[in-house]
């Protein structure tokens, strides 16, 4: 058994995985932000296999602790003359950036989420 924390862009079973919203849009001058939602999840991989899993789906998501939840936002008008792989790269960055802030309590949060079950608690979604 090997604990894993991983950061994430938050999957929806409903809709594609890349779905965003977008704040203050104006589609004819490619403007607005772009919110999406990100999480810190800890798994054991001898229960979930990051490679075959489905991303929402409820059958691989109910091996997932999810630790932390929060949005990113972006700027539209950055991307539009970056190529896919700089616009990957450039969200990599700013989930790592962000996960990377969490990292520090990321053991405390996850003893506190598990104890919290125990105990028959349940996080706060």
């Amino acid at each position: 058994m090997a604990l894993q924390i991983r950061s994430r862009f938050k999957p929806d079973i409903n809709r594609s995985p890349h779905q965003t919203t977008i704040a203050n849009a104006d589609y004819e001058a490619v403007t607005g932000t772009i919110i999406r939602p990100v999480q810190i999840v800890a798994y054991d991989d001898t229960e979930y296999n990051a490679a075959t899993a489905i991303p929402g789906d409820p059958t691989s998501e109910r091996y997932l602790t999810i630790m932390e939840e929060s949005t990113l936002q972006f700027d539209l008008s950055a991307a539009t003359s970056a190529t896919n792989a700089q616009v990957t790269a450039f969200l990599e960055n700013a989930l790592d950036a962000w996960a990377l802030s969490i990292k520090p309590s990321g053991a405390t949060i996850l003893k506190i989420v598990n104890g919290s079950r125990k105990v028959g608690l349940r996080p706060i979604p």
